[in-house]
């Protein structure tokens, strides 16, 4: 499915930009909930969920060619060794898949909640 140009040198070139995306679409997530909640627009919130979206999408190759079947992944698992490096790899998908699950969770739960007015 995707084959990388070259091996990671690191353990931080595969969990850098999936954390980021983590990091930032999460935060933007939580200020659009503020500025919604409050009574403005929720286009805020799913540009965070965008972010995030894209940030599993990095991750994906990452694990993609980690996990997977082919001679291709075989090769490159061969080549990257070592703990921190398995550990980047499932965070580089894993992260962002559940920072994506929380926004949906938080999202379902406010639709869910009763609204209380006194």
């Amino acid at each position: 499915m995707f084959v990388l140009d070259q091996p990671p040198r690191s353990w931080l070139d595969v969990a850098v930009v999936p954390g980021l995306a983590l990091f930032f679409g999460l935060l933007i997530f939580g200020l659009g909930a503020r500025v919604e909640a409050t009574g403005g627009r929720a286009r805020w919130k799913w540009l965070g969920f965008a972010v995030l979206l894209l940030g599993l999408y990095n991750g994906l190759e990452y694990f993609w060619n980690f996990v997977g079947t082919s001679l291709d992944a075989s090769l490159y698992r061969s080549v990257v060794t070592g703990r921190k490096m398995l550990v980047a790899h499932l965070f580089a998908f894993f992260g962002p898949l559940l920072g994506i699950a929380a926004i949906v969770g938080y999202t379902i739960w406010l639709k869910r909640k009763p609204k209380f007015e006194l």
